[in-house]
């Protein structure tokens, strides 16, 4: 979703598009759900979720609608349609506890150690600042530090759980 959320925030701090203020409240309401489920098993973070699949059907609809006023190829067109286009797998995330939606600063694994430690140290400051983390809590995120070998092992786990999804549901690229 924060790559969805991301074009209607560019439309609302480059543009004060309406569009894009609406959209971002809409985005912000979904956020606020996975927030209150992030750290509930996954039975409960799916009951949660399921909470917000009237907000998010009330998205859709609501950009079908918005669509239909806005030029071919404008900017708020290109938003929308990047949405709608995926909607599917932008929502996909509702029917499932076990799919976390996260965004995470990550290095090749090439990278000299002595960077990472300056990106881990970076990111932890950030997440120390209490005007810097409700700047992310504000946008829909959720700060949180984990230790690189702790995220890797995250990371495998969501693997594994999207590995599963895909081969229970017979999904191919498209």
């Amino acid at each position: 979703m924060a790559h969805a959320r991301r074009k209607f925030h560019e439309l609302w701090a480059n543009h004060r598009s309406q569009v894009g203020e609406q959209a971002l409240k809409f985005f912000g309401q979904l956020y606020e759900v996975e927030r209150a489920a992030a750290d509930a098993d996954s039975q409960a973070r799916l009951e949660a979720r399921q909470t917000a699949r009237p907000l998010a059907d009330a998205l859709n609809q609501w950009l079908r609608q918005q669509r239909q006023r806005v030029p071919d190829g404008s900017a708020t067109a290109r938003a929308i349609d990047y949405s709608l286009k995926r909607w599917t797998a932008l929502t996909r995330y509702l029917d499932d506890g076990d799919i976390a939606p996260f965004t995470a600063v990550m290095a090749p694994r090439a990278v000299p150690q002595e960077v990472v430690n300056k990106l881990i140290a970076a990111n932890d400051a950030v997440l120390a600042d209490a005007t810097l983390r409700k700047r992310v809590e504000d946008i829909g995120g959720v700060p949180t530090h984990m230790a690189p070998a702790e995220f890797e092992s995250f990371l495998r786990r969501q693997a594994d759980t999207y590995a599963a999804l895909i081969q229970s549901r017979l999904l191919k690229a498209e």
